[in-house]
């Protein structure tokens, strides 16, 4: 996996998994299908900035933009 989409995908799934938490209730807290869920976790769709902000609420995190270490 590479890109912003694929890195988005993984973040979304290290958000979840460990804590055992299923995409339906990641669904269920976003107003959004399990589908949706799995599409974006799979790096299938592209979220919106809004998507991926709501996602990220609905596990109890916010967005923020950190600095690239090169």
């Amino acid at each position: 996996m590479s890109g912003p989409r694929d890195e988005f995908a993984i973040m979304a799934i290290l958000c979840r998994r460990p804590d055992g938490v299923t995409q339906q209730s990641v669904a269920d807290a976003m107003g959004v299908s399990r589908q949706r869920v799995s599409q974006l976790e799979q790096g299938k769709r592209n979220p919106t900035l809004a998507t991926a902000c709501d996602m990220a609420r609905a596990r109890g995190y916010r967005l923020a933009l950190v600095p690239v270490e090169d």
